[in-house]
């Protein structure tokens, strides 16, 4: 159902631990995902075309990175995520096929429209819920667009959002721990 969806499994530097990253496949060779998923990674294990992360399911691509493969925004900052946008640049091209295609980005600059009150669909591994573990199966989740006022007063700090980022407000379930990185879309 999302063809374009990409699990990101990463090795975190000198702990020997792996955190759970979404991406979108925005080009045949390019992931696109945030920065704060790669800012202290090694390396990665993109996997391409996979509804069941843990089954053997036909069609699955897997690329293995090293941190040579990953651009992370020349302004990223770790402090208040702003320019939270990485690349993972895949060393061979991904065919599209049934179960792994391009994501149709807007034709057009979108930087300045207002996008609150929309509802955006949001799709990853990560957890359903504070307790669980992350989902071996790929889920979505209708969100709202929260205005820059109403994430404000949600997130009362100085330092975030900035005016590069969104809030997305919960209509039924959202993202979690794992979905970091992951692609959201509105139908405008």
């Amino acid at each position: 159902a999302f063809p374009y969806n990409a699990a990101i499994l990463l090795r975190i530097k000198n702990i020997r631990e792996y955190m759970l990253c979404g991406g979108a496949l925005v080009h045949s060779k390019i992931v696109l995902t945030a920065a704060h998923c790669l800012w202290n990674s090694e390396s990665a294990l993109v996997i391409l075309g996979a509804h069941n992360l843990i089954a053997n399911e036909t069609g699955v691509e897997r690329r293995y990175l090293d941190q040579n493969n990953f651009k992370i925004h020349s302004e990223f900052n770790i402090n208040n995520a702003n320019y939270d946008v990485a690349l993972l640049v895949l060393k061979d091209m991904v065919l599209n096929s049934k179960f792994i295609q391009t994501v149709s980005l807007p034709s057009t600059f979108l930087f300045d429209e207002n996008f609150s009150g929309e509802i955006a669909l949001v799709v990853g591994h990560g957890k359903f819920c504070a307790t669980c573990e992350s989902s071996s199966i790929l889920r979505f989740a209708q969100n709202r667009i929260m205005s820059r006022n109403e994430c404000m007063q949600y997130f009362p700090s100085k330092t975030f959002p900035t005016e590069t980022q969104l809030c997305l407000a919960t209509l039924e379930s959202g993202a979690c721990r794992g979905d970091s990185g992951i692609f959201f879309f509105s139908f405008l």
